[in-house]
């Protein structure tokens, strides 16, 4: 039997999901007993959600009792002059060093600061970051989930008519702006993490510059609100916060007609650097040796390992627990394995926030979503293995890569950080300093690598007539735009003269990417919207739905033959479903591990059903009606978004796709397909991890 000492040193295999994975030799880092490199790196304090729950009296406790600790953050001393910078200005560009606070206090700020009452959005990329600030923000303020301090994000939404400070997704504050084109219901919006130049960070920046000066003119004027929230009110002008954590802030300044600055320094904790002493050829191996090495040779702290995506975090956590579980030297303190990434259930997410228990010590293995905006109290080491999933869109070919690649060094200082929240820490790069030096400074605008399809159809949506000279700030390529038209056109949602349809405006309203939407709107045509509404819900958890473990991968099979359906993977789905909704609720968890489901995905689907319903019936769509067990509909509704994914049987065995690039294409080993024969396939997307290949056909 290996103990985790034989793991190190490279006796005998790795247990991981991959039989093809070696254990290496112990990770040896370069100059590992000297100071080879410090960085000055602190915490954001922001911290992880709390009971919402508890009683009046015991979350004024709570709040008192973090006062001190806000007290502390290096924001706290100039709040009053960032206050006065933000009411004084249109807009203001904070440049917070990690460690800063701003995401968190900032808004807390403004609210006290001001004489009338503001109401104030704070977006996020990402829904983790978006519900964990807004549980962190309502116990600082002593207020329950939902009142004063909420959230909003795709397909939930905890506020209410009395929230002042609400945490939004991009995406959801774009949605917003379809039905309240000057977002009426803000006084102030907080562009957070506006370094990471997601798609749809960039489009709001857009919109927002152009509506702040709409509404300074109305205020001016005197107007009030014709419609909206606050209708018959006076307009108010919109103050706009742009906060950054890495040194672009003058491209946000001038975007902004050279908008003032401030800087916040972050608290300053000693973040010792180590690099490998030779290039890691396994990175997953090489963190699973790392993890072990720290927790037989460094002190009380936890630990968080970077990972490109689920399949690696699942990898991982699997070879720790068997070596937790197999071996009684797994060294002091005892580890307590947790995942986090974006499609974690949030009762899983809490758990990576939760304090370690004495004795023990958390590993956390989470993606880039704990890069940025989220603290995750106890961490002192962190394991960065410059590596990052990336999607690129190649427009010529409707191609989507989805790529493992070499992260920024922008995104190598955020990891380093989190190391350095609360006290010294050390980060242990699994890469060489050589390599390090060869990173690109900053990672590519999304808005350069993405398909523009969804900014194109809600830029037209919003009212813009020339998608060609939008106030993006950094324009994407013409020839992206004009593929991107195309597409839309070919959904039906653009007009021959490049003008938004009818029903590209509905496509619009549902927050569907285009393809998604045109399938849904399909679907009353067909007669199974119902099906369809429960297809779309079980495809946004895709990713975390199955269990695949390569332990137990014949099981799994066999286990779900059951959901097996003749027509392909949309309708097993459809099938795994209808089969969950009939077991009894104290049943289902246990069903789901009969049948190596995760039964967390499937709650989750449920709640996204529930969300996709209630937006249908505000949109005065009737989702009730179903076509029962026919396929026909189901799969018609599929093609009508997904009719450019489609490939052809050739003599030769292999598929090509139709259009211009016929290009050739695998089955994804995961499809239920995979071992069979048929004459086409449709697919819902097209990856190209090592060679092209569609998943769910």
């Amino acid at each position: 039997m290996r103990s985790p000492e034989d793991a190190i040193n490279g006796h005998g295999t790795t247990h991981t999901q991959s039989p093809d994975r070696r254990a290496s030799k112990r990770v040896r880092y370069f100059h590992e007993e000297d100071e080879h490199e410090k960085e000055q790196i602190g915490d954001l304090a922001n911290g992880a959600a709390t009971n919402g729950k508890q009683s009046k009296h015991k979350r004024a406790l709570r709040a008192a009792d973090l006062l001190s600790s806000r007290k502390l953050l290096p924001i706290w001393q100039g709040r009053e002059g960032i206050c006065q910078q933000i009411l004084n200005n249109d807009t203001v560009v904070i440049l917070g060093e990690t460690g800063s606070g701003k995401t968190t206090q900032v808004p807390q700020f403004l609210l006290q600061a001001s004489k009338q009452t503001l109401r104030i959005a704070v977006t996020q990329p990402r829904v983790v970051a978006a519900t964990s600030l807004a549980a962190r923000v309502a116990d600082e303020l002593g207020c329950k989930l939902g009142t004063l301090v909420g959230y909003t994000v795709r397909f939930d939404d905890i506020s209410s008519n009395r929230t002042l400070i609400k945490y939004v997704t991009d995406g959801t504050l774009l949605q917003e702006l379809l039905g309240d084109a000057p977002l009426s219901a803000y006084d102030v919006i907080i562009i957070d993490e506006a370094h990471e130049r997601s798609l749809r960070s960039d489009m709001l920046m857009g919109f927002l510059k152009s509506i702040q000066s709409d509404r300074k003119e109305a205020h001016a004027d005197g107007q009030v609100w014709q419609r909206g929230p606050r209708q018959g009110e006076p307009v108010s002008a919109l103050r706009i916060v742009i906060m950054s954590a890495t040194l672009d802030a003058q491209k946000f300044s001038a975007f902004f007609d050279n908008a003032p600055v401030l800087f916040v320094r972050g608290r300053q904790h000693t973040v010792l650097t180590r690099y490998t002493a030779e290039p890691v050829q396994d990175f997953v191996d090489a963190a699973l040796k790392t993890i072990f090495q720290i927790n037989l040779e460094r002190p009380r702290g936890d630990i968080l390992v970077f990972l490109t995506g689920q399949e690696d975090i699942e990898s991982l956590k699997s070879s720790l627990e068997y070596y937790i579980e197999t071996s009684p030297t797994v060294g002091r303190p005892n580890l307590i394995i947790l995942p986090l990434y974006a499609q974690l259930p949030p009762k899983q997410t809490k758990e990576a926030f939760a304090p370690a228990l004495p004795g023990t010590r958390k590993v956390i293995l989470a993606t880039n979503v704990a890069e940025t905006s989220l603290t995750i109290p106890g961490v002192r080491y962190v394991i960065d293995t410059g590596m990052q999933k990336e999607k690129r869109h190649h427009a010529a070919q409707g191609l989507d890569s989805l790529l493992v690649e070499k992260i920024s060094k922008s995104s190598a200082m955020q990891r380093a950080g989190r190391a350095g929240r609360e006290e010294d820490g050390e980060c242990f790069r699994l890469y060489t300093e050589e390599d390090y030096n060869a990173l690109e400074a900053s990672s590519l605008p999304e808005i350069k690598r993405v398909s523009l399809s969804f900014a194109l159809l809600h830029l037209m949506a919003s009212g813009s007539e020339d998608v060609y000279t939008f106030d993006f700030l950094d324009a994407p390529a013409v020839d992206s735009i004009k593929m991107a038209m195309l597409t839309l056109h070919a959904l039906q949602a653009v007009s021959d003269e490049g003008k938004i349809t009818p029903l590209g405006r509905k496509m619009a309203m549902l927050p569907l990417d285009p393809t998604e939407s045109r399938i849904l709107l399909a679907a009353f045509e067909h007669g199974c919207p119902s099906e369809i509404v429960d297809l779309l819900s079980l495809l946004s958890q895709y990713d975390s739905l199955l269990i695949n473990s390569y332990a137990a991968r014949e099981q799994a099979t066999e286990a779900r033959k059951v959901f097996l359906h003749r027509d392909g993977d949309h309708m097993m789905l459809l099938n795994i479903l209808r089969a969950y909704v009939e077991v009894e609720d104290d049943q289902r968890a246990s069903w789901c591990r009969e049948h190596f489901i995760n039964h967390k995905a499937l709650q989750n689907v449920l709640r996204t059903q529930k969300q996709l319903r209630d937006r249908c019936v505000r949109l005065k769509l009737d989702w009730t009606v179903t076509c029962g067990e026919s396929s026909e509909p189901v799969l018609l509704s599929c093609h009508a978004g997904l009719f450019h994914n489609v490939a052809i049987a050739h003599d030769d065995g292999q598929y090509r796709t139709v259009g211009s690039s016929r290009m050739v294409i695998k089955i994804h080993p995961s499809s239920t397909i995979h071992n069979r024969k048929v004459r086409a396939i449709m697919y819902q997307e097209l990856v190209r991890p090592r060679y092209c290949c569609m998943h769910v056909g």
